[in-house]
């Protein structure tokens, strides 16, 4: 998953190569990136899904389901956690 979040893919792309679940792939990135890892998190989720999100965690104060409450399109907790590292 690393690799393939390394060379560009995207989020659901990722998901699609490991036949796992968007929400698992993001959880196991998240880990990754809370150890360091750089990933370019607008390539994995695209840029404005991405600037969505940290739109609404405004006020949130680190409410994840909060969040994608305020959210206008589907998102799985450890894709907003993976957004807010």
């Amino acid at each position: 998953m690393l690799a393939a979040a390394r060379d560009g893919a995207s989020l659901a792309e990722i998901a699609r190569r490991t036949g796992k679940a968007e929400a698992e792939v993001a959880s196991v990135l998240a880990q990754a990136r809370t150890r360091g890892t750089a990933l370019d998190l607008e390539r994995l989720l695209g840029r404005d899904r991405l600037a969505s999100i940290r739109a609404a965690a405004t006020g949130c104060d680190g409410d994840l389901v909060a969040v994608r409450r305020k959210l206008s399109f589907t998102a799985a907790l450890a894709e907003i956690r993976l957004a807010l590292l």
